[in-house]
């Protein structure tokens, strides 16, 4: 079937997806045209990004996952990165630490990181 060679392509391919029940859904995708929703019917759902990827390795289909999981597969070819100016919902990042009057340093420059390159 090779690649899609646009988002409503999609509709016509193997999905794999994170989270909910396999069946019909939407995708919400940013990219530079703005957001638009694509049908897809993933084939596949799992509850963790880790397995998504697995499953992706493995061949089961089509998917998104995270770039920090992706990028070492992308690098050496396992995996294709199919439409790199589009994204789907950014993820929420808690930063959990004990309460005390002041963090360690190692934990006050790691806040700091997700701050300046996550917050949006």
């Amino acid at each position: 079937m090779g690649h899609p060679e646009n988002l409503t392509d999609l509709a016509r391919h193997d999905i794999v997806d994170k989270g909910g029940l396999p069946g019909p859904k939407s995708w919400k995708v940013d990219g530079p045209g703005g957001a638009v929703e694509v049908d897809v019917a993933p084939r596949l759902s799992v509850n963790d990004p880790a397995a998504l990827r697995i499953a992706l390795l493995g061949g089961a289909g089509i998917g998104w996952l995270p770039s920090f999981l992706a990028a070492h597969d992308v690098d050496n070819g396992h995996l294709i990165r199919l439409f790199p100016y589009h994204h789907r919902d950014k993820a929420d990042i808690h930063a959990l630490f004990r309460a005390r009057r002041s963090l360690a340093l190692n934990v006050k420059v790691f806040v700091d990181y997700l701050v300046e390159h996550f917050l949006v």
